[in-house]
């Protein structure tokens, strides 16, 4: 009678280890995930371009616009054109005061002021500081 109820007693503690760790992994890689997603959005926060930022920031339309729709936008906020960024449909600029909230008004969602990594955010694309190709007509999209 005690053997059994040892017996019983050893299996039934190992088949809750497997269940434990299981609970356990759960909890470590939604922690993992969302420390993650808070990084990413403190980033964001951080390194949104206030409204009367000059310099090189990342510009993203929220309507996709065409390019030659986007690249008057930007000209019309008094900033430069330097890069379009296809893959992620935005553009390299370079703003002078008070072309932020203008871009805003124009429907920019994402105004990204360079922290001093904007090569690993946007590739060579956005380190590069020579002239681009022409984003328009035959040579563009």
């Amino acid at each position: 009678m005690l053997w059994t109820k040892a017996l019983t007693l050893r299996i039934s503690s190992t088949m809750d280890r497997p269940r434990r760790s299981l609970w356990t992994d759960f909890l470590a890689l939604t922690g993992a995930i969302g420390l993650s997603v808070l990084a990413v959005v403190f980033l964001f926060w951080l390194s949104a371009a206030p409204d009367d930022y000059s310099g090189r920031m990342i510009v993203r339309f929220g309507d996709k616009p065409p390019t030659q729709e986007a690249v008057q936008r930007i000209i019309a906020s008094g900033a430069t054109p330097v890069r379009a960024m296809p893959f992620i449909s935005a553009w390299v600029v370079r703003a002078d005061a008070g072309s932020v909230p203008v871009l805003k008004a124009q429907g920019a969602w994402l105004t990204i002021r360079d922290l001093g990594f904007d090569a690993a955010f946007a590739g060579c694309l956005g380190a590069a500081s020579g002239p681009a190709r022409a984003p328009f007509g035959p040579s563009g999209r």
